[in-house]
């Protein structure tokens, strides 16, 4: 299994700096006190690369590949923001909600 190096491409990309950023704003504010996210995305190294990141800063990731198996966490974890893509293998990022 491979996780984003610091030369990614991805991390060397503009939406990977503000996903962060924006979840770091969201923590340091106190709009997300125990920052818990689902990352929902059919791409495993994907997510492997994300959560390693977020778990670096102390952020909480849960982890689906599928829109069913973001269902089932949602209702089991207790979630404060989702990141997801829109094309997955059972349906949209947005028919989950």
């Amino acid at each position: 299994m491979s996780f984003f190096t610091a030369s990614s491409p991805f991390l060397q990309t503009a939406t990977f700096w503000r996903l962060l950023y924006f979840t770091m704003e969201l923590k340091n504010k106190g709009k997300i006190i125990m920052a818990q996210i689902l990352l929902v995305d059919y791409d495993k190294t994907f997510l492997n690369g994300l959560k390693m990141f977020f778990n670096m800063t102390n952020i909480q990731v849960s982890t689906a590949t599928t829109v069913s198996k973001a269902k089932v966490l949602l209702d089991t974890e207790a979630i404060s923001l989702i990141y997801t893509d829109w094309d997955l293998p059972d349906g949209t990022g947005y028919a989950g909600s």
